[in-house]
């Protein structure tokens, strides 16, 4: 049995008891003030647009003494308040996203963002509200169009699961690890991406190894290949006809695509052969692909000759990535 089983079966054996947000904080609203009224003095302040914009940095500005009548009514915040922004034009990535006030020394809160004060694990609380299910929730207390804002009167009774305080650090401890561990992860995963193209890159650049390979023959890829064109299809009818499993995959821009059946496009779009899609719209790019499929008749694709390898030009292609992105905005 694990330590957080123990302290469950012990310290609520009958099940975590839920609350209102609202119950369990305090909801204080930050004091609309310009960014603009800034003047040099010892008052720190956290405005909002630093709040949801660089989330986790949080820029410090200070107020002269003479200022005291513009932040006198603004609340103060205290290590281990809850700080959410109530405002964005960014409504899934930011709006309500909590996080930690961890200075000692106090500030003062600006405008569309409140805290939340509580006698609660604040690492705790920042885990449950930034987490799938609260998410599903919150969502339910936004409005707005343009700018999304956050209803904090609703919010506050989204009902949560209040633990008791050994429970909840130990739930924090075993979070904070996971947290860790994937930073370090993340951290190693993008030095084996650098690695991986350094090692590309140096491998299909054969200007520096022509003494060693004597020659090398450079040809152009219509002459060893076939130009296929694609499909006339938009992106709502890609939407309406894809299903899990299809067999046959339809690339649009970007990461986009539609998983479709053999009769839903012409039988004659369909390419059978392994291929190149080139992405040549917005993001320049291209996919490697062996199964059934199509693309977007904007875009088009090669199907080399037996005599090549197609993965070999496809990773040579990858290293001319930045080069053609620079061509297509030339011509923009």
């Amino acid at each position: 049995m694990s330590r957080l089983e123990e302290l469950i079966q012990t310290l609520c054996p009958d099940g975590v008891e839920y609350k209102k947000l609202g119950q369990v904080c305090t909801f204080i609203k930050g004091k609309g003030l310009s960014k603009n009224a800034k003047w040099l003095g010892d008052i720190p302040i956290i405005l909002y647009g630093e709040l949801y914009t660089t989330y986790g940095n949080y820029i410090t500005e200070v107020f002269s003494h003479t200022s005291e009548d513009l932040i006198s009514s603004s609340p103060i915040i205290h290590k281990g308040d809850l700080l959410l922004p109530v405002s964005s034009t960014t409504k899934e990535a930011q709006i309500g996203k909590a996080s930690v006030y961890m200075v000692d020394k106090p500030a003062y809160l600006g405008g569309d963002a409140i805290l939340l004060r509580h006698k609660q694990n604040p690492s705790f609380l920042m885990y449950l509200l930034n987490g799938n299910l609260f998410e599903k929730s919150k969502m339910k207390c936004v409005f707005g169009t343009t700018i999304n804002h956050l209803h904090p009167s609703k919010l506050s009774n989204i009902y949560i699961p209040v633990p008791p305080l050994l429970v909840q650090e130990e739930i924090v401890r075993i979070l904070d690890t996971f947290t860790a561990l994937e930073n370090e992860l993340e951290a190693e995963l993008a030095a084996r991406t650098k690695q991986y193209v350094h090692y590309r890159n140096e491998l299909l650049s054969f200007d520096s190894k022509s003494k060693i390979v004597n020659e090398y023959k450079l040809v152009k890829i219509k002459d060893i290949a076939r130009r296929n064109h694609g499909t006339n299809i938009t992106a709502n009818r890609m939407k309406v006809l894809h299903k899990d499993n299809g067999p046959v995959r339809v690339f649009a821009g970007g990461s986009t695509f539609a998983d479709i059946d053999y009769s839903d496009i012409p039988k004659k779009d369909i390419i059978r052969d392994t291929s190149i899609i080139i992405k040549s719209r917005g993001y320049i790019g291209f996919e490697y692909y062996e199964k059934p499929f199509s693309h977007k008749n904007e875009f088009w694709s090669y199907t080399f000759s037996k005599e090549c390898n197609t993965k070999y030009i496809y990773y040579f292609l990858l290293t001319k990535t930045d080069y053609f992105q620079q061509k297509a905005r030339a011509c923009l």
